[in-house]
C-alpha cells in the first residue's frame, strides 16, 4: 500500500511486501510493546517505532493525525494496527508448499536427499558426515526458532534450498542442486535476510515441517506451537 506522509511510502499490505529483514526488526520492537497499563504518551511512542522499523521515518510520522475520520486517510493507530498483524504467526493452510524458487536470477532448489536423512527414509551409511551435519542443522535451526530467534529463518532456508547447478545440461534435464558447502550457508543466509520475502520463508518453513515425516508427531506439534507462542505472546499483552 502506497501513502502520503512528507514522502510517498509502501507499507505492507501482504507477507510477499515484507523482507526477513524487516520481519526480525519489527519483532525485535514489538518485544517492547507497553502492558495494557502503560500511558497513552507511552504507547504513542512504541506504535512510532515500531512503524519506524518498516522504514517510515519517525519525525514525518509525529505529524500524521492519531485519528482521521476520512476515508482516504489513515491515522497513526490505524496505519499501527494494520502493520502489526506482521508480528503474529501465519496460519500454516494459507501458504503452498514448493521445491524450488527464483531470486536475482538463480534458481534455488529444495535439497530433497539430505532431509530424508532426517526423516529416516535411507540409512545413515549413504550420507557424508557433512549431510549428517546438514540434517541436524535444520533441527537446530527450528529449535531456535521456536525460542524467538528469529533469523534463524534465514539459515534454515539457506541449508535446505541451495543454488541449482549451472551446465548446459541442465536446460535438457530436472536442475541439479548445488553440492553442500557450509561455507556458503552463511552467505546465502544473509541473502535471504535481505531479498527474501515472508511469503517464501514462512511456505519454505511449513514445506520442512511437513517434510520431515519421519520425526514423531509430537516433536513437530512443540516446534510449531513454540513459534506461535513466541510470535503471538507480545499482541497479547494489550489490545492496541
Amino acid at each position: 500500500m502506497l501513502i502520503e506522509l512528507e514522502g510517498l511510502y509502501d507499507i505492507p499490505d501482504a507477507w510477499e511486501d515484507i523482507t526477513l529483514n524487516q520481519f526480525i526488526k519489527i519483532n525485535e520492537v514489538s518485544l517492547k510493546a507497553p502492558k495494557e497499563d502503560a500511558t497513552e504518551e507511552e504507547k504513542i511512542d512504541f506504535y512510532l517505532d515500531y512503524l519506524e522499523a518498516l522504514g517510515l521515518p519517525k519525525d514525518e510520522l509525529k505529524k500524521v493525525k492519531l485519528h482521521t475520520d476520512k476515508e482516504d486517510e489513515l491515522g497513526l493507530i490505524n496505519l499501527f494496527n494494520h502493520c502489526w498483524q506482521f508480528t503474529q504467526m501465519p496460519i500454516d493452510n494459507t501458504f503452498e508448499g514448493f521445491e524450488s524458487f527464483i531470486l536475482d536470477n538463480t534458481i534455488y532448489l529444495f535439497n530433497q536427499d539430505s532431509l530424508d536423512l532426517t526423516g529416516g527414509v535411507k540409512p545413515m551409511a549413504n550420507y557424508t558426515y557433512e549431510e549428517y551435519k546438514e540434517a541436524n542443522s535444520i533441527l537446530t535451526s527450528m529449535t531456535k526458532i521456536g525460542e524467538g530467534k528469529l533469523e534463524n529463518l534465514a539459515l534454515l532456508c539457506a541449508v535446505f534450498f541451495r543454488p541449482a547447478q549451472k551446465h548446459w545440461w541442465n536446460f535438457l534435464t530436472k536442475p541439479l542442486i548445488e553440492e553442500y558447502d557450509e561455507t556458503k550457508v552463511m552467505d546465502r543466509a544473509e541473502l535471504f535476510k535481505k531479498k527474501l520475502t515472508m511469503d517464501r520463508v514462512w511456505s519454505a518453513y511449513f514445506f520442512l515441517l511437513k517434510q520431515m515425516i519421519g520425526l514423531e508427531e509430537g516433536t513437530l506439534d512443540y516446534l510449531l506451537k513454540e513459534a506461535e507462542k513466541n510470535l503471538d505472546s507480545v499482541r497479547l499483552r494489550g489490545n492496541y
